[in-house]
């Protein structure tokens, strides 16, 4: 299963819901979370470091394999960082969605957290999903950047089908 946490708005607790839903997850089976924002809050608040790490989220839209980095005996990380912000630019979507398959056996359960800007790190995960988590808080803001997700969503279909 694939769960994804977004919302096209920072600060409303995506990657503190992403945390918790993946601690929660390893409890019952493995679990891998994904950090797809290059800040890398998850990485740090996992590991309690950003750099030094092998690996990174950056991999799944490449070849290469992945080699997840252990945080306790049943939740593993791909860490995010700096790397990804070519992944926006130098992936098509379609390409993109196509490493569901690249992922999806890595763990029982996948979290992903994405970044709040809207690019393939934020859309492709929505396609790998089983659950999509659109984290709010009760303000404009957040209810905006719900609305921009519902918008991209919608030009990613369209765009898939043409």
């Amino acid at each position: 299963m694939i769960i994804t946490v977004t919302n096209q708005k920072g600060g409303v607790g995506k990657t503190t819901l992403a945390c918790h839903l993946a601690w929660r997850a390893a409890e019952d089976g493995t679990c891998l979370a994904v950090d797809l924002d290059t800040q890398a809050n998850l990485t740090q608040t996992l590991l309690g470091r950003t750099v030094g790490i092998p690996g990174d989220a950056a991999g799944i839209f490449g070849d290469e394999s992945l080699a997840p980095t252990p945080v306790s005996e049943r939740l593993s990380l791909l860490p995010g960082g700096a790397e990804l912000k070519e992944i926006d630019e130098g992936v098509e979507l379609l390409s993109a969605i196509d490493k569901k398959d690249k992922i999806e056996s890595l763990a029982d359960i996948i979290v992903i957290d994405t970044p709040p800007a809207i690019g393939i790190r934020q859309v492709a995960p929505y396609f790998w999903s089983d659950i999509l988590v659109l984290v709010l808080t009760p303000d404009v803001f957040s209810l905006k950047g719900m609305s921009d997700v519902r918008t991209r969503w919608n030009e990613s279909e369209r765009e898939i089908r043409d």
